[in-house]
């Protein structure tokens, strides 16, 4: 079913997206085996009528949480390309159900995104969403916006893809509008990460460049962890944010992962 996140409710209740099913679990994680599994939330009635892939599955490829709600973000794949906006689902943690954010219209509705196919959704430090979209591979259509976890609307590109100069992949965030995103090069030769800014749009320095980056992380001092995937120096490597722009690297050298 290809496990794709997690996102931990209680110590007793997690979330994990199944990413060719049209369905999330429910899991006790303290428990193992099939008995771990406590329920299942349905996302079939989420899924586009564009896609028309054999999995039935709207391809649900990350949580956040924000007060009661969790966000799903979903891709919306036919058959691995984008068939429309990408869209973010909302669960209400206290039932285990879909919240319908647009009681105006039969059935149960998703956020809807500006742009397809959604890479990375996170919070800021603030609590805010933060959502990028990488649409097509083969073109800069996609961008980084935000989403209203209370009025449950998206704020449109706030950073094209344009502006980065690529396709945008990992994303964190370091203030409530300034982050660093993994963007890509559209011939894949090389990966880095870029500063950017939501309040103003801009994109700032590249903070790092190597042959392919798998994502970002923060850790609770604030340092910002990036998976270097480069073949020969594959690793961890762990950057200080500066208090201006950009980053200094502490690790001399890749962790190894092994």
């Amino acid at each position: 079913v290809n496990p794709y996140d997690v996102l931990g409710i209680t110590a007793t209740k997690a979330y994990v997206a199944q990413y060719a099913l049209p369905r999330l679990a429910v899991i006790d994680p303290t428990m193992q085996g099939e008995g771990a599994v406590r329920g299942l939330i349905d996302l079939s009635p989420l899924r586009s009528m564009m896609d028309m892939d054999t999995s039935g599955s709207p391809e649900p490829m990350g949580f956040v949480r924000a007060g009661r709600y969790a966000f799903v973000g979903l891709q919306n794949l036919n058959n691995s390309l984008p068939v429309t906006q990408g869209t973010v689902a909302v669960v209400d943690t206290t039932s285990d159900t879909l919240y319908d954010v647009d009681g105006a219209t039969p059935g149960a509705d998703a956020i809807r995104l500006t742009g397809q196919n959604p890479s990375a959704l996170v919070t800021t430090p603030g609590g805010g969403i933060v959502v990028a979209e990488v649409g097509s591979f083969m073109a800069l259509d996609g961008g980084i916006e935000t989403v209203d976890p209370v009025m449950f609307r998206a704020s449109g590109f706030r950073v094209t893809e344009s502006a980065l100069g690529g396709n945008v992949g990992s994303v964190v965030m370091l203030t409530e509008s300034r982050g660093w995103a993994v963007v890509t090069a559209m011939d894949f030769s090389q990966a880095r990460v870029v500063e950017f800014d939501l309040m103003t749009g801009t994109v700032g320095g590249t903070v790092l460049t190597a042959r392919e980056i798998g994502g970002l992380g923060r850790d609770p001092e604030g340092n910002v962890w990036v998976l270097d995937r480069s073949e020969g120096r594959a690793g961890a490597r762990v950057f200080q944010v500066t208090a201006a722009v950009g980053g200094t690297e502490l690790t001399t050298m890749p962790l190894s992962t092994g």
